[in-house]
């Protein structure tokens, strides 16, 4: 089974001044795809076919932001149209309001991170023969 996990907002926590100017995201959201290995390959071609489309090197990180409405559209449909054909493939993603996070958490930006990973992922990877984990890359262990 591989599981491919990305994050969306930041770990900081300066919630009073605007979003990218001086201040941090009000949300974190960590999404993760759940697929067999053997079917990874189709997950890929999604996301290849974006890039050529693009014309864009893989080795650059593709944001969704950058995408065009049409894009964005183009590719939700690819990917409900996999889960469709392929049940066993998964979706997850838990989201939080930082402001509501406990003080004692936001010292260690690995706990929050941690307990979202843990709470979205752990009823999918319980029994799974073999797991690989593919997160985003970050500073952060």
């Amino acid at each position: 089974m591989n599981v491919y996990i990305d994050e969306n907002g930041d770990l900081g926590w300066t919630l009073n001044q605007p979003f990218r100017f001086g201040g941090s995201s009000q949300f974190l959201t960590i999404a993760a795809l759940i697929i067999p290995k053997t079917l990874s390959h189709l997950s890929k071609r999604i996301t290849k076919s974006v890039y050529r489309k693009r014309k864009q090197a893989t080795s650059k990180e593709l944001k969704g932001h950058s995408l065009t409405k049409d894009e964005r559209v183009s590719f939700a449909l690819k990917v409900v149209d996999l889960i469709q054909r392929e049940p066993e493939i998964k979706i997850v993603a838990i989201t939080v309001k930082k402001k509501n996070v406990q003080t004692h958490i936001r010292g260690d930006a690995n706990k929050l991170y941690n307990y979202m990973i843990k709470l979205a992922l752990l009823d999918f990877i319980k029994k799974p023969l073999q797991l690989i984990l593919y997160p985003t890359p970050r500073a952060l262990k």
